[in-house]
């Protein structure tokens, strides 16, 4: 949250860098550098977040079917493994999108050809929850984001070729348990959604393929 560190990935690497707060000029720290390396290969497919408290990084692998978390240190930026989803099972699958909640105790995650939205415990990597998109079409690979301070969650296909699956879902965040629950449809679109971000409560920025 101090802005001290940035952190890239790369084919195979996780790279940091001490970030100078008066310049924001950037410094390589390759000590800190984590190497995947093999079946473990880092890809332009995978996605990562850092927790709102700046404690921990999670990065999903495509090359490895998995999603991992490590502990971030405040002091110096080092990583370090904090634990791992094995999650995925069919083939080609991967990880799509994640989002912490705004107390970083849960981390929300989509995948590959379900249109489905996972939630774990970050203590101890249990899943807390699986819960579907309501009355879709047919399985898309769907995007999540997280309105910080709000306590809602987004979600909605990504590319969906189905007029009737080209929504935006709107679920409310349990601060107690992370669970989420289905509220509404927040917006309709004309086009098939690639990205999608939060701007505010009711504010949502996308971006999209005309059909």
């Amino acid at each position: 949250p101090d802005g001290k560190f940035l952190f890239s990935k790369s084919r195979n690497q996780v790279k940091v860098y001490a970030r100078d707060i008066a310049t924001g000029l950037l410094t390589a720290e390759p000590s800190k550098t984590i190497d995947f390396g093999g079946s473990n290969a880092v890809s332009n497919d995978d996605i990562s977040s850092i927790s709102p408290d700046g404690q921990k990084f999670a990065i999903g692998m495509a090359g490895a079917a998995k999603l991992v978390v490590y502990n971030i240190d405040q002091t110096t930026g080092e990583l370090s493994s904090a634990g791992e989803i094995p999650r995925i099972t069919g083939i080609g699958s991967f990880y799509t999108a994640m989002s912490f909640s705004d107390d970083s105790a849960y981390l929300y995650t989509s995948q590959t050809s379900r249109s489905t939205i996972y939630v774990y415990k970050v203590e101890d990597f249990t899943e807390v929850q699986a819960i579907g998109l309501p009355n879709v079409m047919q399985n898309h690979t769907t995007l999540i984001t997280v309105s910080r301070g709000f306590n809602i969650l987004y979600a909605t296909p990504r590319n969906s070729g189905e007029k009737d699956d080209k929504k935006i879902w709107k679920f409310d965040m349990s601060e107690s348990d992370g669970t989420i629950t289905y509220g509404s449809i927040s917006a309709l679109s004309d086009d098939s959604i690639r990205d999608l971000a939060v701007l505010g409560e009711n504010k949502i920025l996308t971006s999209s393929i005309s059909a």
